[in-house]
């Protein structure tokens, strides 16, 4: 198997969904998914995608996955495109879990390379989803999505609609384990419902489409801030 190195990571034989077999191109973008720790107990899955823009055009993507491993139950913030459950599942697996130990599943906004697994993973797990209101609809409801805000290729990068359990907002906390917890924050803009996520106790930050960043604490404030206070 030809891999491609990413630094700290462990590369996994995943395949980007909907993507033809490997030719043998040496200029060929790399297909394969790529863990890594951002903390003992939060992992980051790197999961490589294409957008068929036109028979012979694509475009290279990748979106990232986060595991956040409690002592009894697994959290998930986002679900990759469909058949990104295959890598996602591996690595619980890998660290000894499995995927019926998916407890919550959060969306932090309903674009499709964020929810394409959702449907897949609750079918496998039962895990309740959690979302904003403001990205309800197109969650629950794809074909909404769709005619709202048409993406080429969308349904080779979505397996269906997903109901959302639960609903947060601003300023939330959700307990995920024991001693783990999760505080949300509203922060519009790539999308209208779109959240960032503050994990309790570990001084990381989920900024929207970022990655996790250290956050600290701002003088005269009780919650946990960004770097800038803000």
């Amino acid at each position: 198997v030809e891999t491609a190195a990413w630094p700290c990571g462990i590369l996994l034989p995943m395949r980007v969904p909907g993507a033809p077999r490997q030719s043998g191109d040496p200029h060929e973008a790399p297909r394969w998914a790529a863990s890594m720790h951002v903390t003992p107990s939060v992992h980051a899955l790197r999961i490589p995608f294409e957008v068929r823009l036109a028979p012979h055009v694509t475009l290279q993507r990748f979106v990232y996955v986060y595991v956040v491993l409690g002592t009894r139950r697994v959290t998930l913030i986002d679900t990759g495109v469909a058949g990104s459950h295959e890598a996602i599942f591996q690595v619980l697996r890998d660290v000894g879990r499995q995927p019926q130990d998916i407890a919550v599943t959060i969306l932090t906004h309903s674009h499709p390379d964020h929810i394409g697994s959702a449907k897949v993973i609750r079918e496998a797990s039962g895990c309740r989803m959690v979302a904003h209101e403001a990205e309800r609809e197109w969650i629950e409801d794809v074909a909404v999505q769709v005619g709202q805000r048409p993406v080429p290729g969308f349904e080779n990068l979505v397996a269906g609609p997903v109901p959302v359990d639960q609903v947060v907002q601003d300023g939330d906390r959700l307990a995920l384990d024991e001693g783990l917890a999760v505080t949300f924050l509203h922060t519009p803009g790539h999308s209208a419902g779109s959240l960032s996520l503050v994990l309790d106790g570990q001084q990381i930050c989920s900024v929207g489409q970022t990655s996790w960043t250290v956050v600290g604490r701002h003088p005269g404030r009780a919650g946990p801030t960004a770097p800038d206070g803000r």
